[in-house]
């Protein structure tokens, strides 16, 4: 069946919000697919977090984002930025998840892998999976 969705992201680029026949579901799904970007420049070595508040007071699924960068990688011939990050949902059946972005010198994301536990499939019926979910930008 056809889907559509609208998702409301923030201004470094986490999706805070879905509005959807199948209800935030889809905002859990995309949120390991979404690089969120640091408010200020940062260096090898440096750290920031982020969190997405999401969820009720009954029902909690707010988003713990720890992104590291751990140095300067080639990826095809484009030099980038190799940034660790470590996701994790707060609530039962958490998603939870580990992975790398490569991100080059305009910002764009150039490759990305993530490993991801519990990850909701809202066309799936929220059946959740344990998922290796990677990218990388088309040449």
């Amino acid at each position: 069946p056809d889907v559509s969705f609208e998702v409301i992201m923030n201004p470094q680029g986490a999706v805070i919000e879905s509005k959807s026949e199948m209800g935030d579901s889809v905002r859990r799904m995309l949120n390991p697919m979404m690089f969120v970007y640091p408010t200020k420049p940062v260096a090898v070595g440096d750290t920031w977090t982020d969190s997405i508040k999401a969820g009720t007071d009954k029902a909690d699924q707010s988003i713990a984002l720890e992104f590291k960068v751990e140095g300067m990688e080639k990826v095809k011939d484009v030099d980038t930025m190799k940034i660790s990050e470590k996701m994790t949902e707060a609530g039962s059946d958490a998603m939870s998840g580990t992975g790398n972005w490569w991100i080059d010198k305009t910002g764009a994301v150039v490759k990305f892998e993530m490993k991801v536990k519990n990850w909701v499939v809202p066309m799936a019926g929220d059946q959740t999976l344990g998922a290796t979910i990677s990218g990388s930008k088309k040449a």
